[in-house]
């Protein structure tokens, strides 16, 4: 009997024993734990505020800090870098979704159209003295004809470190529907795009006819529309420290051809 009652007591010692410790476990993870993992974090957040008036401290007054951000969503708007063939993919897009077709695609850097125009003004206030011998009358006669000349239109003025890329499109629609779908494609577009101009004739017919008394019917030879488009985007070259975040261009797959002519195996296979 006295070995059964010293078990008995063995056992209800341990099991006090796992309760006791299952309870401390218990009380540890729900109060305890809790409080802990919110010092650990006050006293993170502590020294990054150290870290952040430090740096704030030992920055020069009237200095700007570079943005930490990443400037990728910025700059599908406004890159700092012209981003011509993002221009030309992106005009062939609306190309397509218009069923349009273009001509003629011409690109002008600000930079280098500024850069003319101050050689023009220049050479039209400083001309070349004329030789000596000839006749003072011909200068006097442009002078006069430059006065009464209409002057001439304003640059854009753009902010600080901005640059204008311009692109002259010739564009053939088969209607106004189209034009107007084109239009609204390349405004539609995510990096900042402005129609400076559009300029278009309405179709005409013309009648093909040996005289006015021909019987002949009148022949329509066009019925499409063709307009020049001038658009205008920006980016900003001086910001070389954010190359990183440049929008990447993705380009179409090569179609496996050599050469962009159409070959007579080419045009056997489709038909």
């Amino acid at each position: 009997m006295q070995g059964t009652t010293s078990k008995i007591k063995t056992y209800i010692l341990a099991a006090v024993f796992v309760v006791l410790l299952m309870a401390g476990l218990f009380f540890y993870f729900n109060n305890l734990a809790p409080i802990k993992n919110q010092i650990t974090a006050v006293d993170g957040q502590i020294k990054q505020q150290g870290k952040l008036l430090d740096t704030i401290t030992a920055q020069p007054a009237g200095t700007a800090a570079p943005l930490d951000e990443n400037t990728f969503l910025l700059q599908q708007e406004v890159p700092v870098k012209p981003l011509m063939d993002q221009l030309l993919l992106q005009f062939e897009k609306a190309e397509v979704l218009s069923d349009s077709l273009i001509l003629t695609m011409e690109f002008t850097d600000g930079e280098i159209e500024a850069e003319e125009s101050d050689e023009e003004e220049v050479a039209a206030i400083d001309p070349t003295p004329a030789p000596e011998g000839e006749a003072a009358a011909p200068a006097e006669e442009n002078s006069s004809e430059a006065e009464a000349a209409e002057p001439a239109i304003a640059p854009e003025l753009l902010p600080e470190g901005v640059k204008k890329i311009t692109a002259e499109l010739t564009v053939q629609s088969k209607d106004y529907d189209s034009l107007m779908v084109f239009l609204k494609e390349v405004e539609k577009l995510k990096r900042v795009m402005v129609i400076e101009g559009i300029d278009f004739t309405g179709p005409q017919e013309l009648e093909v006819a040996a005289g006015e008394d021909s019987e002949e019917p009148a022949e329509e030879v066009s019925d499409q529309l063709i307009y020049e488009l001038t658009v205008s985007a920006y980016y900003l070259p001086e910001l070389v420290e954010y190359l990183k975040d440049l929008p990447r261009v993705d380009f179409p797959a090569p179609n496996g051809k050599d050469t962009p002519f159409i070959k007579e195996d080419d045009e056997n296979e489709e038909d």
